[in-house]
């Protein structure tokens, strides 16, 4: 695939569906150089089994044999998460994994079957607008708030797509209080997750060959 001859071109790790997955989630990121890669592979790190395991399966759907989820403004998503210390990739990247299980449980073809034309049910790939969400993010300043919004979302579909609304009760309380002890206990995970990231990419480096190639 296309993806497999980027990763090969830029010297990436591309050996398993997780290492694809994570090159994917890099193009649409717009990553260009090492330090974005690496950035990203370690928000990639901090996520659980569950969370990875959803995301691995949602980048590596094809569209063709079987049903495509395609996420508009996604990389504004990413690029707005960087920005705000009260989101950040890796929660973000969670948060989507809650909104694809949430997606697979509505069955969104059917859905776009029943309010539009018997075509679209037949559809491989489905888009869904993540515009209000983009919003959300480069407002919300509390992380709890935004790692349970999905909960609180609503999906309006229209012209054969489907529309994410974060609803007067997300926005409601993006300017809600950050709890201390919450902040403190994500911050000490976060830095755990990390260590351990650092220490297993200097493991696979321990010849002395480059990682990951330098030139994007």
């Amino acid at each position: 695939t296309s993806v497999i001859s980027r990763a090969k071109q830029l010297r990436l790790p591309s050996d398993s569906p997780e290492d694809i997955a994570v090159v994917r989630l890099a193009c649409l990121s717009r990553v260009q150089d090492k330090s974005g890669f690496l950035q990203l592979q370690m928000s990639w790190a901090l996520l659980g089994m569950r969370e990875r395991e959803v995301l691995v399966n949602h980048f590596l759907s094809d569209g063709i044999n079987e049903q495509a989820l395609v996420f508009e403004f996604l990389p504004d998503c990413m690029a707005k998460a960087k920005e705000n210390k009260y989101v950040s990739v890796p929660v973000l990247l969670e948060v989507l994994a809650d909104l694809i299980e949430d997606l697979r449980q509505l069955d969104v073809s059917k859905m776009l079957k029943s309010l539009s034309s018997p075509r679209s049910g037949q559809a491989k790939i489905i888009i869904i607008d993540l515009a209000d969400m983009a919003e959300f993010i480069s407002t919300v300043q509390n992380r709890f708030v935004f790692q349970n919004c999905v909960s609180k979302c609503k999906i309006r579909f229209a012209d054969n797509r489907g529309y994410l609304t974060m609803t007067g009760e997300n926005w409601g309380r993006t300017h809600e209080p950050e709890n201390d002890t919450t902040m403190l206990a994500y911050s000490v995970k976060e830095l755990l997750q990390r260590q351990k990231f650092l220490h297993e990419l200097f493991a696979q480096n321990s010849d002395g060959t480059p990682l990951i190639e330098d030139t994007f």
